[in-house]
């Protein structure tokens, strides 16, 4: 049996705590059966009682995991008087092992106990415990009580390195399996001014302050968020410290920064203000886990983090200077499913690469945002949960001043490779020849897309499934080839057919193009609410391709005006489909205002002149300004208009329709 004794650390004999024990599964051992599951004391003078007795729990004896050990134990420690929990030490049956043969020691730092599971440590740091409390105690000059502390530490130097050689293996496997809760630690701690810190040794949670006032400190961050300082382990971090610059010859300004010099072997952990480094072995190409930060001919320093990821820690400068290279790395170096931050605008003369599910974010498409100089954007890997916020993706002379053949936002996928939930919001797309273009794009959004100056706003192909656009503004120059939105049933790479479609327009501005949209071998799509202005040749084009069937759209509520292209205006709306297809079930065009501009000629307002163009409805629509017809359809393909405010004066203002009614 193991008694509980001791209590946390910074807690005066006064304060009234009270100690749980809470095993997920009861502890198994054999030949003695289930332990209770839940044990729950209060501590009397340095003792936990329950009822009267001396708690007394089942657990492995000293510095031997017992493999029959069953689920997880957690001790959780809280204020009587408050019930406010205090500290909370979680085991894994493999670490639930006694501080000394028969007693569990709650003054025992826990993450050094997982480090090096040795009494030796525990003895050599409680030889230091006396004098390093005598520091805060006192509140005596760190650094003249640090010298009385080592003086207690040499008696056990040697002994102590004996510990650190056998335990070395432990240690490395510790360090790699906290290296992220590690980071985060260094994030969140909140003391970032003039600070510059370094991690202690393995021991998840603990930081050390290397530099200004508060230097030679070690703090722990708690799992409720908050920090306790840590005053039993400064005389042994400030040791491991020292021994650290001593192997690798480090000069403080190596520490502060976090490099390394030639012929230096790997350091494990530095931080510096406020970033980790990680020197490791150089690799013959940089590691999309990390960003070179200095190498040796052997080594490299990699910089990791937690939390958003500032472009700024890997150089990027909003001065107007060329910071592409520096934005890449930035890029590189931001985990999966992470947040890159820009704060300001800067140019870059190369284009970007985003090779891992991440969202770049700015803070104002009008302020944050990165000017290229004569090529490409960004480039998104076919991966899932990619995302754009609050930016601007600007070409530094617009597609409309000089033409060029550069894209904005790409993201090419395959039948096999499909990206699928991006989000896009915010963002602005300025001056490239195609806004955004994208290759089997499933299930994603774009809120307040904009894009200006371009020749195609989106560009879409490949099996394309079940995206929305909404509240966007889709700008385009009225020229040859223009389209604000193009949808196409076809594989951008391959040239395949493919079959896109549920594709949903809601509230957006569509201005300019020869054609606003086109919907080109694609079906069973929405246009709802939207204003299409400024049209050239077509607003809405529905049009099969080589071998897909266009069909089953609904373009409802829109309001469609043309502004004419070279006097080439054609229609307002255009349903040109003539492959027969079983799921034809007719197009729905409700309720729609279609017009032209003063002085612009156009000859149709719809127009459903597709010999597979068959079942159309095309109600409730109102239509004025043409020159022919204001709808037109094809005899015997069962089309039907019916209550259409049709105001261009014509004598045959409805013609070829088979179902006729209230046609006004």
């Amino acid at each position: 049996m193991t008694k509980i004794k001791g209590f946390p650390a910074g807690y005066a004999p006064s304060v009234p705590l009270k100690l749980v024990i809470r095993e997920d599964t009861p502890y198994r051992s054999p030949g003695v059966g289930l332990s209770p599951g839940h044990y729950e004391a209060v501590r009397d003078g340095d003792k936990w009682m329950a009822d009267g007795v001396e708690l007394e729990v089942l657990m492995p004896r000293f510095g031997h995991p017992d493999a029959q050990a069953e689920g997880g134990v957690s001790v959780h420690i809280s204020r009587t008087d408050t019930g406010r929990v205090v500290e909370r030490i979680p085991y894994t049956p493999s670490e639930w092992v006694e501080t000394a043969p028969g007693e569990f020691d709650l003054q025992k730092p826990v993450g050094m106990r997982r480090w090096l599971y040795t009494q030796d440590v525990v003895e050599v740091l409680e030889g230091a415990k006396e004098a390093t409390q005598k520091v805060t105690d006192a509140q005596l000059d760190l650094s003249e009580e640090r010298e009385r502390v080592e003086q207690t530490i040499q008696a056990s130097e040697q002994k102590m390195a004996d510990i650190e050689r056998d335990t070395a293996q432990t240690a490395a496997q510790i360090t790699q399996q906290q290296e992220a809760n590690n980071a985060a630690t260094a994030m969140n701690i909140g003391r970032r001014t003039a600070l510059k810190v370094a991690l202690v040794g393995a021991a998840a949670g603990l930081y050390n302050i290397i530099s200004g006032d508060d230097a030679g400190q070690v703090w722990e961050r708690l799992d409720n968020g908050g920090v306790v300082r840590r005053p039993e382990l400064e005389a042994a971090s400030a040791k491991q410290l020292q021994q650290v610059q001593d192997n690798l010859q480090l000069t403080r300004a190596d520490l502060l920064t976090g490099t390394a010099g030639v012929g230096k072997p790997p350091v494990t952990q530095i931080l510096a203000d406020g970033s980790v480094f990680s020197i490791k072995p150089k690799a013959d190409q940089k590691s999309d886990k990390g960003i070179i930060f200095d190498w040796t001919p052997t080594t490299v320093a990699m910089r990791n983090y937690s939390g958003a990821v500032d472009a700024a820690w890997f150089g990027v400068t909003y001065d107007n200077t060329d910071r592409g290279a520096e934005f890449q790395d930035a890029i590189y170096a931001t985990p999966a499913g992470g947040v890159l931050r820009i704060d300001g605008r800067f140019l870059s003369s190369r284009p970007h690469q985003v090779n891992k599910p991440m969202t770049i974010v700015g803070g104002s498409m009008t302020e944050h945002m990165i000017v290229y100089l004569g090529c490409d954007g960004l480039t998104l890997a076919p991966l899932p949960a990619m995302g754009l916020r609050d930016i601007k993706i600007a070409q530094a002379t617009r597609h409309e001043i000089t033409p060029n053949t550069f894209t904005a936002v790409k993201c090419f996928g395959a039948n096999n490779q499909r990206p699928s939930e991006h989000k896009y919001s915010s963002i602005l797309l300025d001056g490239f020849q195609t806004g955004y273009q994208s290759n089997y794009l499933w299930a994603s959004t774009f809120d307040d897309l904009r894009t200006y100056g371009s020749q195609i706003g989106l560009d879409i192909g490949g099996l394309s499934v079940n995206n929305f656009v909404k509240s966007s503004s889709i700008l385009v120059a009225t020229q040859d080839g223009s389209r604000g939105v193009r949808i196409r049933g076809i594989d951008l790479v391959t040239g395949s057919a493919v079959a896109s479609e549920g594709w949903v327009f809601q509230q957006n501005l569509i201005y300019g193009g020869e054609y606003n949209v086109e919907m080109l071998g694609v079906a069973h799509n929405t246009l709802t609410d939207n204003i299409i202005d400024f049209a050239g040749r077509v607003g809405i084009m529905v049009q099969n391709s080589a071998d897909n069937f266009a069909g089953n759209h609904t373009i409802s509520g829109n309001y469609i005006a043309l502004n004419g292209m070279n006097g080439q205006a054609n229609a307002g709306i255009r349903l040109l489909n003539a492959i027969a297809n079983w799921q034809n079930a007719g197009n729905r065009v409700l309720g729609n205002y279609v017009m032209t501009y003063a002085g612009v000629t156009c000859p149709y307002g719809i127009l459903a002149d597709g010999s597979e163009s068959k079942n159309d409805l095309i109600n409730n629509n109102t239509v004025r300004g043409f020159t022919a017809y204001d709808i037109k359809g094809v005899k015997d393909n069962n089309q039907t208009a019916i209550g259409n405010s049709v105001r261009s004066g014509l004598q045959y203002p409805v013609y070829d329709i088979d179902h006729i009614a209230n046609n006004n």
